[in-house]
């Protein structure tokens, strides 16, 4: 069956502009109570990371058709003017939902100052920020730095860091050890200039997290291991024993595939970082390519006690950043549990965030995915699409439990 035939509909959401205006970077959020996803991204003045502008939103309202999700309206595009620091770009949008109140976080690089510099001089310049909404992503409060109170003892082992970029993850109130406030857990990954030669640094992953719903925040410990670890995202799952635990999965720097670790204390530190030959990494593209994961609790029949499943989206061709893949994990703690890809998008594609969108009358779990695509580049366009879970396991070949 042809990859038109099976692929989910595809709403282009942000695309390439006059000029050399572009869109890059999507981070996708579900609202449960507007039954409408906010769709975030970076806005350019063309395709370098070092000329990145602003932080951008549009609003998709689904709707409940016959058990069938779908896109029922789009908002324009706004700019988010809050979410800046002066003399700063704004990049890697990282939303979060906890309880009524949404955490935006992003990092603020000095205008026209590249990564690249940064790791050459290893003088981190990049600054720690977020913006609030109360109301659901319609107003946002003023940017806030947490950049000194929270970095503050890291940044001077730190070459440059950045967050994400996708979905924050929030654990609830007494999951696990965590307090009557939950857990928001914030992924990241820093350059550690003092693990390799002076003329060079490493990249590990980690997280920023609160215990006291946004209040104070702190710096967990970096995944370690043979094979570095960057651009990453997290989820919770059920351990070995039943008891939560945190997956972190990580992009690699030059290596041909992606590395996953397990905290066991809900994201403050992690085991050492596993590699997972089931999951390619473009390795010749950029030195690899941001992935998703996105973890939800199936619908099992007869099951009183059902553990979560996991989700990963990512180019599924190794070596190239092409033909966006699906996969699909019931038993995550497993590595070679993973399935085939089921590619949703054919062609040049990078990265991408994935949301849940609950269920519908009938239709069961529904699940969204926002990724760069595009005919010849990419970094074209920003897509979206919705698919069930049914979807899933049709297509990448899972048996239905």
């Amino acid at each position: 069956m042809a990859v038109a035939d099976t692929a989910p509909k595809m709403l282009a959401l942000y695309e390439r502009g006059e000029g050399e205006l572009t869109y890059r970077i999507p981070a996708l959020l579900y609202l449960p109570q507007d039954r409408a996803a906010l769709a975030f991204a970076e806005k350019r003045s063309s395709l370098k990371d070092e000329h990145a502008k602003h932080l951008v939103v549009r609003r998709v309202k689904l709707a409940d058709e016959a058990g069938v999700l779908k896109v029922a309206d789009v908002g324009k595009i706004q700019e988010l003017a809050a979410a800046s620091i002066p003399g700063h770009r704004s990049m890697n949008p990282c939303p979060v939902l906890v309880e009524k109140k949404l955490f935006l976080f992003f990092i603020a690089v000095p205008t026209g100052l590249s990564e690249g510099e940064q790791l050459k001089t290893g003088r981190n310049a990049a600054r720690l920020a977020y913006v609030c909404s109360t109301d659901r992503g319609v107003t946002w409060g003023a940017a806030v730095d947490l950049t000194d109170a929270v970095l503050g003892p890291h940044v001077g082992r730190w070459a440059t860091f950045a967050l994400g970029p996708g979905h924050g993850l929030h654990l609830p109130a007494r999951t696990g050890s965590c307090t009557n406030f939950g857990r928001i857990l914030i992924p990241a990954h820093a350059y550690f200039k003092d693990e390799l030669p002076k003329s060079d640094s490493c990249p590990h992953s980690f997280t920023i997290y609160s215990d006291d719903a946004g209040s104070t925040w702190k710096v967990g410990d970096a995944v370690r291991g043979r094979v570095n670890t960057g651009e990453c995202q997290v989820a919770m799952v059920s351990g070995e024993d039943g008891r939560p635990v945190v997956i972190c999965n990580s992009r690699t720097l030059g290596h041909e595939f992606r590395v996953q670790a397990i905290s066991d204390d809900l994201g403050k530190s992690f085991r050492e970082g596993t590699v997972v030959p089931r999951l390619v990494e473009a390795a010749q593209d950029w030195n690899g390519c941001h992935g998703s994961i996105f973890s939800f609790l199936p619908e099992l029949k007869g099951d009183t006690t059902p553990k979560h499943w996991l989700l990963y989206s990512h180019p599924s061709k190794p070596k190239k950043r092409l033909d966006l893949g699906v996969y699909l994990n019931k038993a995550p703690m497993a590595l070679e549990n993973w399935s085939d890809p089921w590619v949703i998008f054919k062609g040049p594609s990078g990265y991408s965030d994935l949301a849940g969108f609950g269920k519908t009358e009938g239709g069961g779990l529904w699940f969204g995915c926002l990724y760069e695509g595009g005919e010849k580049d990419s970094r074209d366009k920003i897509n979206f699409c919705i698919f069930s879970l049914a979807d899933v396991e049709k297509y990448t070949g899972v048996k239905p439990k």
